[in-house]
């Protein structure tokens, strides 16, 4: 028995990843893989009641403040308790994972597969944070992380051995059966997507104040704008996932401007954007060390260093001036993405199957 551990309901989303509305980053191969396995389970939330939820909560509260971290201790007792003494439970993000390490430490037999998604990125320069998050990773068969930036962070952190950190050397959003390529636009817009912190608008805004061409901003209410944001940049917040579909395909450039991070922040964006066959501006962060054949400067996309809104917005003006580039660009971005869309599937097929142990890197 395999059981999934989702950090949010995910029937719904389930259901519409199966009938081809919306690829959700890897809800989509999770889908899959509950699909073609038997004996595969999962958990989406917490069913305790009365005095143990009471005191699952206030653990979880207890962790999330010493982390600065999710902890979902309830679910992860549920899905404990579901895999009986013999199943693997497959930890899907760092706020289900890290509570069943900690049931793990004291008393757990299964099988542990752990999926990071920048706990590294949030402990590393927190003394005590490290220290608690070292105890419990430790107790991972498996740690799978996106990066190899995120993964040489792990080993450090851990020093656990190579065979037990993998990276599966991926770009989460490379849906090439969903996102259909369109034609080049001309007089477009240029586009950046995100809702988490490692999103720098600032410099997006700042290139767009540069170049003077009309910009849209989509990402959640979450963090706030700069002030002084100029005409030519419209912001929308929150957007159903088909009007960001709609954006999507009328841009002209798509951008991720990115704070410096090791793991996988804007993938997901990256691989849509590339699936579409769109020209992307990518800024150069540390998650990009080990990603050269998926990412080629002037190939399949434009880097740009970090914090620069003069580079951004001369790139974008580049672009915008050449359209044979950005057609070369867009078709070169989207046979990239078909080349590897099964990157991280199968890497997940072998982990979770129990195949015979693989080195660090699976990019081969």
């Amino acid at each position: 028995m395999i059981v999934f551990m989702f950090t949010k309901p995910v029937d719904g989303v389930l259901d519409e990843v199966r009938r081809g509305v919306r690829p959700v980053a890897h809800a989509y191969y999770y889908a899959r893989f509950l699909e073609e396995h038997e004996g595969v389970h999962y958990v989406d939330r917490t069913r305790a009641h009365g005095f143990r939820r009471f005191v699952a909560e206030i653990v979880s509260h207890l962790f999330s403040r010493l982390l600065g971290w999710g902890f979902q201790l309830g679910k992860a007792l549920d899905a404990v308790n579901l895999a009986g003494a013999s199943g693997t439970l497959f930890c899907t993000t760092d706020s289900v994972g890290l509570p069943v390490l900690l049931i793990k430490r004291f008393f757990l037999k299964n099988r542990v597969i752990y999926q990071s998604i920048g706990l590294y990125d949030a402990v590393r320069n927190r003394p005590l944070a490290r220290l608690l998050a070292r105890h419990l990773l430790v107790a991972a068969d498996v740690i799978l992380c996106y990066t190899e930036a995120e993964r040489a962070g792990l080993l450090e952190l851990t020093g656990l051995s190579a065979e037990r950190v993998v990276s599966t050397h991926s770009v989460a959003g490379f849906s090439p059966e969903f996102y259909k390529p369109f034609p080049a636009v001309n007089d477009g817009y240029v586009l950046t997507v995100g809702r988490d912190k490692h999103r720098d608008f600032a410099t997006f805004i700042e290139a767009a104040r540069i170049h003077g061409l009309r910009s849209i901003i989509i990402k959640s209410g979450a963090y706030p704008l700069p002030a002084n944001i100029p005409p030519n940049v419209w912001v929308y917040l929150d957007l159903e996932y088909q009007r960001v579909q709609e954006l999507y395909r009328s841009a002209e450039i798509v951008v991720l401007s990115l704070h410096n991070n090791t793991y996988s922040a804007g993938w997901v964006v990256l691989g849509e954007a590339m699936s579409l066959g769109k020209p992307v501006v990518v800024t150069r962060v540390a998650a990009l060390a080990g990603m050269e054949d998926i990412l080629v400067d002037g190939e399949n996309c434009v880097l740009v260093p970090e914090t620069d809104p003069i580079a951004l917005a001369a790139a974008v003006n580049r672009l915008h001036a050449d359209a044979n580039e950005r057609t070369r660009l867009g078709m070169n971005a989207r046979a990239t993405a078909e080349r590897h869309a099964e990157r991280y599937y199968t890497t997940l097929k072998k982990i979770l199957l129990g195949t015979p142990r693989m080195k660090g890197n699976t990019s081969q």
